[in-house]
């Protein structure tokens, strides 16, 4: 959501504070469909996770369930978990670190804000969650997202890098829950800050 304006309608305008420049539009709106990605991905599943019979679709999806034919790749990493009670005593563990967590971003824009709490994240035991302010949506409506890191203890079976959850919620109740590769999302971020941002910050993981 933008809060300030163009240099165009600078005038009109509070001067002490700042202009959002083009680069910082064009930062929130790559971050913006990046993120969004992870949630068009889940549009199959739409209730929300509290349900007995949800939980049941989102555990056969996103976990290996005891089969031993499933096999994590980069874009489609499982949760190790072999019982739904596992899986979902796991959900209610994450869902509130995320909605609990003092990293809340409610604007896509502020590049400072964004790279001090991806920062923050990347050094583990972390959560960040993003409200409906940014606007993030499902073919319901609004939604908020959350990411916590790390995940790597419950997909040991993926052994090619750490993983994150990423976490699509409504009002506070986990929607859907996954993990991902914590590099993919490393590298992606970098790219964004390194294009549109005038800085040489870039994130790194404290597990590498």
């Amino acid at each position: 959501m933008i809060t300030r304006c163009l240099d165009e309608d600078w005038d009109i305008l509070d001067k002490s504070v700042p202009p959002i420049t083009q680069k910082e539009l064009q930062f929130e709106k790559e971050l913006h469909d990046f993120l969004q990605s992870f949630i068009d991905k889940e549009e199959l599943l739409k209730e929300e996770f509290i349900s007995k019979n949800v939980a049941q679709q989102h555990y056969k999806k996103h976990c290996l369930c005891g089969i031993p034919t499933r096999k994590s790749t980069k874009h489609n990493i499982y949760y190790d978990f072999d019982n739904i009670g596992k899986y979902k005593n796991y959900e209610d563990k994450i869902n509130k670190l995320v909605t609990e967590t003092i990293l809340t971003i409610n604007y896509l824009g502020n590049t400072n804000i964004i790279n001090k709490y991806f920062h923050k994240l990347f050094t583990g035991n972390q959560c960040i969650y993003f409200t409906t302010s940014c606007g993030f949506t499902n073919n319901r409506g609004a939604v908020n997202i959350g990411i916590h890191a790390f995940s790597t203890g419950v997909t040991t079976n993926y052994s090619s890098a750490n993983t994150v959850d990423f976490l699509i919620l409504s009002g506070g109740k986990t929607i859907t829950m996954y993990p991902i590769d914590a590099h993919y999302l490393q590298t992606k971020l970098n790219n964004i800050i390194k294009q549109y941002t005038n800085t040489n910050f870039s994130l790194s993981f404290n597990r590498d």
